[in-house]
Formats: structure tokens, C-alpha cells, sequence
């Protein structure tokens, strides 16, 4: 069964080793190995290689980390290999300087990186959406605790742009809704 082994490095030097190892002493296809840097890929082909690892089973965070990497200059190494070449091929890479991806992610979240938040944890909002809706909410009660109406909205007939308008009763607190919409960027 095929396997897809990866390693971030610092530099191009440590990723042109590891192919050569990989290739010369090892044997491995050339052609099993890619690799992914900011140089010169344009977003197009870097979308197609990330959403390609997730159908290899690269879980979510990981892919996420790496994206990080590349943005902060680094290169990531992807190897092709059966399952019995894994394990030699890992230590291949981390013999060459392949980064420790978990030593990254501290030093990033460090620095203020968001790591990687499944969406359903947040609905899909940004961290920043979700920090304006924290502050926007914050100490709002629940509207039926204020014997607020929670179905239908009142309407005015008499205004003057000819726009139905709402009607709260005068001191009411309205909640506020985010809604996030889908769809291309």
C-alpha cells in the first residue's frame, strides 16, 4: 500500500540531500518525490497539491502546518513510498534537517499564528469573526429571558419609504445574528 511521507525544511540544500539519498542509495523513482516551496508555484498548482493530500489521507492540521511552513519560507518534501520504506524514509528526512512540524506549530502559536480549528468547532468563522462576535455579544441575555417575542417579527404599515420596518417595544434588546455566507472569494 502507498504511503505519503513529508518534512519541512529551512533549506533547498537539505531537500536536494534527502532526494539524493532517496534516489541514489535507496532507489526510489524520482518521480515519487515532490517538492513544494513559495519560489515561483503559482496558487493555483500549491491549491491543487494540498487538496491532492487530503485525498491521501493527510489530515487537516497537518496540511495546515505545512501551508504555514511554505508561507514562512520553507520547503516541504512529499514522498511516494510502499508502507515497508516509510519508516527509513522518515529517518532519511529527519537525518537531513527535516523540522520537528509540533516544535513549529509551538514556536508559530507563539508568535501569534492561529493554528488550524476544525469548522465545526467554529462554525467557520475567521478568528477574527469570532472575536468580533464575542465582543459583540458579550453580556447580551438570551431574548426570551427578556420576554422578548422569539418568532415573529412586528412590521409597520405607515412607512414613508414604503419599506416594511420593525417595530420593538421601546427599552427591547435585539440579539445580533452573524451569518456567514458561502461561496467563492
Amino acid at each position: 500500500m502507498a504511503r505519503i511521507v513529508s518534512g519541512l525544511f529551512d533549506r533547498r540544500e537539505d531537500v536536494e540531500l534527502v532526494i539524493e539519498h532517496l534516489v541514489q542509495q535507496d532507489g526510489l523513482d524520482r518521480r515519487r518525490i515532490a517538492v513544494h516551496a513559495a519560489d515561483g508555484a503559482d496558487a493555483a498548482e500549491e491549491e491543487g497539491f494540498w487538496a491532492s493530500l487530503r485525498h491521501l489521507f493527510m489530515p487537516d492540521e497537518e496540511r495546515h502546518a505545512y501551508s504555514e511552513g511554505i508561507r514562512r519560507g520553507g520547503i516541504v518534501l512529499t514522498a511516494e513510498l510502499e508502507d515497508a520504506e516509510a519508516d527509513h524514509a522518515m529517518a532519511v528526512l529527519r537525518d537531513h534537517g527535516a523540522a520537528d512540524l509540533e516544535d513549529r506549530r509551538r514556536e508559530w502559536r507563539g508568535a501569534g499564528w492561529q493554528d488550524y480549528v476544525p469548522q465545526g468547532e467554529t462554525g467557520g468563522l475567521s478568528p477574527a469573526e469570532m472575536a468580533a462576535l464575542a465582543a459583540a455579544t458579550a453580556g447580551t441575555p438570551d431574548p426570551a429571558d427578556l420576554g422578548a417575542p422569539t418568532g415573529r417579527e412586528e412590521r409597520r404599515d405607515d412607512d414613508i419609504e414604503g419599506t416594511a420596518a420593525l417595530n420593538p417595544p421601546t427599552g427591547t434588546r435585539v440579539p445580533l445574528v452573524v451569518e456567514k455566507k458561502s461561496g467563492l472569494r
